[in-house]
């Protein structure tokens, strides 16, 4: 029987993202694994967000609509709408971003289950533009030991693209405010130390990029809290070195000019697509 399988929470929180909400939502009720809560967070959107959400939770039982007059920031929205979930594993999805496969959560709690030491699971994926075009393709390592060996350089996680152990997480008390723009890296390697790490080598999760990412505006305050954390846990995971190398240099990178910049993340890109 379906409900014999383990209950799956996919939180999904919005703040003014009612043109992206329906297909990020549409993402997680085509999954083929039914045994789904659907949690939305309206997080203080002055859009139809919230009329929309109620509209599509008319159309699916399984979907909760959940109301924060005021924006309480990201941080705080996630730990708010975690704390409703029932489910023995957790799925964040941002309103904007959007899971490509139907099998992504199957597959991942199957790994979940016959890996009972797996504290989180990710997949590759693609980043796209407003229209949802194809911007890049991003891949990470996918085994436990070499997410280990990268992780302090290079988060080896896209947050839309996971799927982690409630309890674990709940452990940790969710995410913390002490690492600006990086609380999910915190969290993962907080995770990391009473359990592995996977990723699936497959594209099933579309990251949505646009001007106003967190990434890309507050790209040296979030390689600043990156530093931070790789001197935190330069005792548990290998590389701190390199790490500190690699993101200093990201640091000066990103303090030129714009109009440097710019032309110089398309070489970047082209180089990254070219075989290793």
């Amino acid at each position: 029987m379906q409900d014999s399988k383990p209950l799956v929470s996919v939180g999904i929180t919005a703040y003014n993202q009612a043109q992206y909400l329906e297909t990020a939502v549409k993402s997680a009720c085509a999954q083929r694994y039914k045994n789904l809560e659907i949690l939305i967070l309206n997080n203080g959107s002055q859009d139809n967000t919230l009329e929309l959400a109620h509209q599509l939770a008319a159309t699916d039982q399984r979907i909760k609509v959940f109301h924060q007059a005021q924006n309480i920031g990201n941080v705080n929205a996630f730990n708010k709408l975690f704390k409703r979930a029932k489910g023995k594993y957790y799925a964040p999805l941002p309103a904007d971003d959007l899971w490509l496969s139907l099998e992504k959560i199957k597959q991942q709690v199957q790994y979940m289950e016959t890996h009972p030491d797996c504290t989180l699971i990710g997949t590759f994926i693609k980043t796209i533009n407003n229209d949802g075009s194809v911007r890049d393709y991003q891949t990470f390592a996918t085994h436990d030991a070499d997410i280990r060996h990268k992780i302090l350089r290079t988060n080896q996680f896209s947050y839309s693209s996971l799927l982690f152990n409630t309890e674990r997480v709940n452990r940790q008390g969710g995410f913390r405010k002490t690492y600006k723009y990086a609380e999910d890296l915190e969290l993962w390697l907080n995770m990391g130390l009473s359990g592995s790490f996977c990723n699936l080598p497959q594209f099933m999760s579309a990251r949505r990029m646009y001007g106003s990412n967190i990434g890309e505006q507050k790209r040296r305050e979030q390689i600043i809290s990156a530093l931070k954390i790789a001197k935190k846990f330069r005792h548990e995971y290998p590389g701190f070195i390199l790490a500190a190398l690699k993101l200093s240099l990201e640091y000066l990178f990103f303090s030129l000019p714009g109009p440097i910049i710019k032309p110089l993340k398309k070489i970047k890109q082209i180089l990254s697509r070219l075989p290793q």
